[in-house]
């Protein structure tokens, strides 16, 4: 049995996302007799084992061709495509003048990327007529790639890592995604969220739906650096002796508002050194803030371990957040809010401390830094809790289905 992974988003930049994609890769290469991956990102074709890996840059140029829907669709992407080129000038004041902004016009463009692109769906298509089954990442793309997977006769499960109708800032933009959301979740013969509550939704919403919670790799949270390892990080980056809060986050705007709170709460704090990684940063210092920009995995490994409490301090989003359950996987206290902890049973002072306003933050630091009994009970909480969240326990479902496909297929035979 053959099958296929379609991802819509370039890797080179680390996310909770992409981070999933690893390890639903590893997790399904065991499972099938071959498995091509789809990336929209510059790379070279290359075959790991029995993994292909395809590459395809997005263009986002204006066009005049045809697109793959044609008609009003193809209207549709053009306005689109100029509005979010617009949003990438970081044209936000004008913007606000039509009521929309950068993070909504993303949220939508993501739904008409592909019309841009027949080349790319040229490829696409050759990929999923190869495949048993097609796991389709996000709902972007699912109104051109699950007809495509019924023509070829694959199974399609589609996976949605947020509602993006409740994400969407702009009332107007949110009304639209919600109707290509809607659209998207009645198509695949398996739908699929990241958490419990956007399960229940798309219920709600008359869709079935399961829900298989992002999970974490757990191993590489009990593999500790050496200690020459853990000095080098200090050294490389200049971090100061001395306890160190630690948040890491992507380019989404609820990861850059938690940096805005995070330098609010820095001041306050003055004993402690803040550091944050990942592309919601710019690289650099400010007081006892440090921002070291994208870290490789093995930095950000050790960057876990230095650290003596991590920090995320969300206060938006739907699915499950990914970051939260990987810094628990590390056995450290975490500071968060609601948000920060969606999608996971989290038992404030148990677990975690969740916080209900971002001036609290500040206090419950002090209170953990002074308190290292405390840290080290979280901490074993926080272990216990994301062992359960290890990647083969929540993917179980995708076993279960590719199982049903293969007898399913051996029958039709």
């Amino acid at each position: 049995m053959k099958a296929a992974i379609l991802y819509p988003h370039p890797i080179r930049l680390p996310s909770g996302a992409t981070l999933r994609l690893s390890q639903l890769v590893e997790y399904v290469r065991v499972r099938v007799d071959g498995l091509e991956v789809f990336i929209p990102d510059e790379g070279t074709e290359k075959t790991d084992g029995n993994v292909r890996w395809h590459f395809a840059p997005y263009d986002i140029a204006p066009k005049n061709e045809p697109t793959p829907g044609g008609g009003i669709d193809a209207a549709l992407c053009e306005v689109t495509l100029r509005l979010y080129l617009l949003a990438a000038q970081k044209a936000d004041n004008d913007l606000k003048l039509i009521g929309f902004s950068s993070a909504g016009l993303d949220i939508l463009w993501s739904f008409y990327r592909l019309f841009n692109n027949p080349a790319m769906m040229e490829k696409i298509a050759g990929i999923i007529g190869r495949a048993d089954v097609v796991f389709i990442e996000y709902p972007y793309w699912a109104r051109w790639l699950v007809p495509l997977c019924r023509k070829k006769g694959a199974t399609s499960i589609l996976t949605a890592y947020d509602v993006l109708a409740l994400t969407c800032p702009d009332p107007a933009l949110a009304a639209w995604a919600k109707g290509l959301e809607r659209e998207a979740f009645a198509l695949p013969d398996r739908l699929c969220a990241v958490s419990p509550a956007d399960a229940a939704y798309m219920v709600q919403e008359g869709f079935q739906a399961e829900a298989l919670t992002n999970p974490i790799d757990c191993r590489k949270g009990a593999e500790v650096p050496n200690g020459k390892i853990l000095r080098a990080m200090r050294e490389k980056h200049k971090l100061p002796d001395g306890p160190i809060a630690f948040f890491v986050g992507g380019a989404w705007f609820a990861n850059q508002k938690a940096v805005e709170v995070i330098a609010a709460t820095a001041p306050q704090v003055p004993e402690c050194t803040f550091v944050v990684a990942g592309s919601c940063a710019r690289a650099g210092r400010h007081g006892n803030i440090v921002s070291l920009g994208i870290l490789s995995d093995r930095e950000l490994q050790a960057m876990y371990h230095l650290a003596s409490l991590i920090l995320v301090p969300i206060r938006a989003g739907t699915g499950s957040s990914l970051k939260f359950i990987e810094a628990m996987s590390y056995g450290k206290a975490v500071v968060t809010t609601p948000e920060g902890a969606r999608g996971y049973p989290v038992v404030d002072g148990e677990n975690a401390v969740v916080i209900g306003k971002e001036e609290e933050l500040s206090s419950r630091i002090k209170e953990l830094l002074a308190d290292a009994a405390k840290r080290e009970a979280l901490g074993k909480g926080a272990r216990a809790l994301a062992e359960t969240y290890h990647f083969e326990n929540v993917f179980a479902p995708y076993g279960r289905w590719l199982e049903e496909i293969r007898t399913g297929r051996k029958d039709l035979d």
